[in-house]
Order: structure tokens, then C-alpha cells, then sequence
């Protein structure tokens, strides 16, 4: 997450750079999403119907008033925060650190899955050779080749964006082929008929809720700094606030609409929909044109797809280690070289791969939306006290040519109150208007932590709230702004009330 004062970033890395908007809408695109590869496992737990009317509620009453909280605040503190600088500030480091540790631990999670989406992938395409002249170890060896190169591609990214468009082409691209094929191949009386998959009484709601949970992480990485991506989504001066809206809307469309063609698929051809498992968009490529040219394609795109959520991610956690190694070692403006960044984040990939060859990837899904959930949970929370404690005198900036977060070095709540919406309402209007973005995501994501506790998550959770005081900057200046000390029992205590 974010460096606390020290300078992680190398100069070329960091500079600022304008960009278009479809590059700023394609890089938050893999930041949440990714494509449509992963969103098959939601069809045998609540079915098409189910899962199209969640993703539709999720995306108009979650993602974005969530993307709205994010860029409120993001206005009113000091450019390049993120999310932990903005819990620090007003809940105090504990929070921060705490929520430091739970990202990491969610951050584990979501590589993991990723990683496991391509192997699913490149092992279905590989199960395709068996029909060739290829030997197993063979289809092995591919298999291992192309997840080392999904590896190696991953980590050589250093401007993310720079080939954003391509990546996102690959990724999307084979999808699209199959959806145009699905509309020319099937006549027009069956692009509805659709199985009701699962039956009533089969449908498993924690599981499903997990997994579109899953589907929908990521909304904050937006205005989190990463080291592995430009600085341009967020030292630019273009609203990108269009951007991820627009994005979240490319998401929902980009998850129900080849579902619903592999539904048809499956339909016309008298298949079992129960069959539909993660790697099946591979499967159902086949039964529209024969041979392995589009599979070839869609288990391509698979692994770009794993790609672009693992070079946004990985930047992360990495971030996380090099920041606190530099802590512990008392060590400021260090600027690690891209071999030392690159090995840092190759081994937190390979972990990630060891734990995806032991876990099952419902854990991964559960334990990453279970999580997030949590980490949002606080976010909103403390947006909603920053928005309540703007005093109502306080109108005017402290500086008349402060107009926006550019010289900002502390919070303003002038700057929050110049970006609400309803100018012309009483601040109590506004504030209890603004108060409502925050019901829907704080409803969804106890829900999803209610249905989905269990001994491993809460002991997550008791783990990260321990050792949280170990990651608290013995420092208390941050960028020259002077962070007030907390009461770290009192903090605690109210972290376990919370929780």
C-alpha cells in the first residue's frame, strides 16, 4: 500500500504521464476484473438468472457509490494516499496498519486465484493434446512453459499501461469471436432458452456470494500508488471517476454476456450445465467450430488475463515487504533496483503458485472476498466519520488559491465539502444524503462476512489485529504532515469492538 514517507519508487518509474481514458478505463478494467475467465464457477452455485440480477445490483448499488466514496475522499487528501493514508488520518496508524496487514492477506488470496484460473485454463488446453501425437510428459512440459512465461511477462511489466491496449485486446477478443459465433451458429429461438441451473433447492447463496464477491475486488486499487504501474491514474488531471464507472459497467457486461452464450451452448447441444466449471469457456469454444483454433485463442486470453491482474497486484504486496524491510532496517529514500523489485514480487508469486497447487480455489475465493469485505467495511466507516465531523463554519479554504489536492499536505474538509454533491442543500442535507452511498456496500459486505466467517478467517483477522502495532512507524511524520499519536490499547479495544 503506501510508502509512509519513505521513497520506494525509482524516478523512471514514477513520473507522471497523461493518458488516455480508454487506458486509464482498461487498467482499471484489470484491476477488478480481467475478463470474463473465473465467473464460470458462480453457474452451478445460483445459476444465470441469479448471478445477472446480483452482478446488475452490484454494479448500480455497489461499485458505484463505492467508486464515489473512494473519489470523494481522494479529492480531499494529499494526492497519491490511497486508502490506508486515508484510515490513518482519521482513525489513527493502528487502523492503518491493521489494514495494512489485512490487504497483504487478501492481496495472497486473489494472486492465488489468479494463478489458479490460468492453470485451469493451460491444463484444459493441454488435456485437448491428448488426442495428438504428444506424450504426457509433453503436455506437462507445455503446461509448465506457458505458466513460467505467464510468470515471467507478469513480472517484466513495468509500465503496465504502456501495453495495456494490447493485453486487454488479447484478453477480450477471443470472447467477443465467441459471442459473435454463438449468434451466427444457433438460430435465433434459442439464444433464450436458457436451463434453470441449479434447481431452487440446490442454489448455495454463501458460495455464490462469495464468488461474486471475488469477481468485484479491486474498485480501491484505483487510488492505491503501485510501484509496478504509471503514475498517471492518479497525478492526472482528467476525472477518472468516468473512468471507473465506466469500467464497472464493462465488467458487468464483459461477465454476463458470454455466460449467457456458454448457457446457450450448452442448451443447444444438449450438454449438462452442471458440467460448467472453471476453464469451460475453452470447452464450449469447441462445440461451436471444430478443431483447436479458437480453444488455442481463449486459453491464450486466459492467461493474459491472469497476466493483467497479477502485474496489478503484485506491485502491492511487494510494495508492502520492500516498505516495511526498509522500516525495520531504519532505512530512508531507498530506491530498490528493478532486479531486487522483480525478485521480491517472483517470490510472492511463486508462493502464490505452491498455495494454489494445495488449496482448492473456492478458499481462495472465499477467504480474498471475505477479507475485502472487511478491509472495505473500514474504509466506508471511515469515510463516513470524515464526512460527519466537517464543521459547518468552515467554508472557506485555509489559503485562497487552494482549489484542489495538489498542495494539499494534511486532509481538508473543505475540499470534501466543495465536492459534494446538492451544493445548493444545508450541509446536514448533504450529509445524511452522502451518508446513503455508504448503505449498500456496508449491507453487501456483512452479508458476505456474516454468511462466510469461519475459525480461519476470524483467525485472520486476530492475527493482523496483533501484529498491526509491529508495522506502526516509529516516526509520526509522513511527507512533513505530523500524524497525532494514538492510544494503542484504546485503539485495540475499539478494533475488537468493531470486529
Amino acid at each position: 500500500m503506501e510508502s509512509d514517507g519513505l521513497n520506494l519508487f525509482n524516478s523512471k518509474w514514477s513520473k507522471s504521464r497523461r493518458v488516455p481514458w480508454v487506458t486509464m478505463i482498461f487498467t482499471s478494467f484489470f484491476t477488478v476484473s480481467g475478463g470474463s475467465y473465473g465467473s464460470e464457477v458462480v453457474l452451478p452455485v445460483i445459476g444465470l438468472r441469479y448471478f445477472t440480477l446480483i452482478q446488475i445490483f452490484i454494479c448500480f448499488f455497489y461499485a458505484i457509490p463505492l467508486i464515489l466514496i473512494y473519489e470523494l475522499l481522494n479529492k480531499s487528501f494529499p494526492p497519491n494516499s490511497g486508502p490506508k493514508s486515508w484510515c490513518k488520518n482519521i482513525f489513527g496508524p493502528f487502523f492503518a496498519s491493521f489494514l495494512d496487514v489485512l490487504y497483504i492477506f487478501m492481496e495472497i488470496g486473489m494472486l492465488s486465484s489468479y494463478v489458479g484460473v490460468a492453470t485451469a485454463y493451460v491444463h484444459s488446453f493441454s488435456r485437448s493434446l491428448r488426442y495428438g501425437a504428444l506424450s504426457k510428459s509433453s503436455q506437462l512440459a507445455i503446461s509448465a512453459t506457458v505458466f513460467l512465461l505467464i510468470i515471467a511477462i507478469s513480472l517484466l511489466l513495468t509500465y503496465f499501461d504502456d501495453y495495456i491496449i494490447w493485453i486487454f485486446t488479447v484478453v477480450v477478443a477471443p470472447l467477443v469471436l465467441m459471442v459473435l459465433l454463438t449468434f451466427w451458429s444457433l438460430p435465433f429461438t434459442s439464444w433464450g432458452a436458457i436451463q434453470d441451473l441449479p434447481e431452487q433447492g440446490q442454489l448455495d447463496w454463501i458460495i455464490g456470494l462469495q464468488y461474486v464477491m471475488w469477481l468485484n475486488c479491486g474498485y480501491e486499487r484505483s487510488f492505491s500508488p503501485n510501484s509496478k504501474a504509471s503514475k498517471a491514474q492518479l497525478t492526472s488531471e482528467r476525472d477518472f471517476k468516468f473512468c471507473l464507472i465506466v469500467n464497472a459497467i464493462l465488467v458487468s457486461i464483459l461477465y454476463i454476456i458470454p455466460l449467457w452464450c456458454g448457457c446457450c451452448i450448452l442448451n443447444y447441444f444438449n450438454k449438462d450445465g452442471r458440467s460448467f466449471q472453471l476453464g469451460n469457456f475453452f470447452t464450449f469454444s469447441g462445440f461451436l467450430v471444430g478443431g483447436n483454433i479458437l480453444s488455442s485463442l481463449i486459453t491464450i486470453s486466459a492467461c493474459f488475463s491472469s497476466i493483467g491482474c497479477i502485474t496489478s497486484d503484485v506491485g502491492v504486496v511487494s510494495h508492502f515487504l520492500i516498505t516495511h524491510w526498509c522500516r525495520i532496517n531504519n532505512i530512508q529514500n531507498y530506491r530498490p533496483s528493478f532486479l531486487q523489485e522483480t525478485l521480491v514480487s517472483l517470490g510472492v508469486v511463486m508462493l502464490c503458485s505452491c498455495l494454489t497447487i494445495l488449496i482448492d480455489q473456492q478458499h481462495f475465493a472465499a477467504g480474498a472476498s471475505t477479507l475485502y469485505g472487511f478491509i472495505t467495511l473500514i474504509t466506508v466507516i471511515a469515510y463516513l466519520k470524515f464526512l460527519w465531523t466537517i464543521d459547518s463554519n468552515e467554508i472557506v479554504p485555509d489559503s485562497e488559491h487552494l482549489i484542489d489536492n495538489k498542495s494539499l499536505t494534511e486532509p481538508s474538509h473543505f475540499l470534501l465539502l466543495n465536492s459534494l454533491y446538492y451544493k445548493q442543500l444545508p450541509l446536514r442535507a448533504k450529509q445524511i444524503m452522502h451518508s446513503t452511498l455508504a448503505i449498500p456496500t456496508i449491507f453487501f459486505t456483512l452479508v458476505i462476512f456474516f454468511t462466510t466467517s469461519s475459525i480461519l478467517y476470524l483467525a485472520i483477522i486476530l492475527v493482523a489485529l496483533l501484529t498491526a502495532p509491529m508495522f506502526i512507524p516509529k516516526h509520526t511524520e509522513q511527507q512533513g504532515m505530523k500524524i497525532p499519536k494514538t492510544d494503542r490499547p484504546a485503539t485495540l479495544k475499539t478494533a475488537l469492538i468493531l470486529l
